[in-house]
């Protein structure tokens, strides 16, 4: 690990800059917390070999597929087309 002090969204960020669109830093794509997040198990493995650095273990994380249209926070300038309705 080049930053040992690095977090799991800003690895997500470097490796896939496209999660990095978000206007949170700290948001990265649902996916990424998923069970079987291949991600997020060689991160896990990774950082289970650091001295100390257990803490930084991710849990998975479950979020309804519905809710993700109101937890993405677009970035400044984003316009989407698309009404309330369409959303739901």
């Amino acid at each position: 690990m080049e930053n040992p002090d690095a977090k799991y969204e800003e690895w997500i960020r470097e490796l896939h800059p496209d999660n990095a669109e978000y206007a949170d830093a700290e948001i990265i794509d649902h996916r990424f917390y998923a069970e079987d997040s291949d991600h997020r198990h060689i991160w896990n493995e990774h950082v289970e070999h650091l001295d100390g650095c257990e803490y930084k273990r991710v849990k998975p994380k479950q979020v309804h597929p519905r809710l993700v249209h109101y937890l993405f926070i677009p970035p400044k300038g984003f316009c989407m087309i698309s009404s309330p309705a369409n959303m739901m």
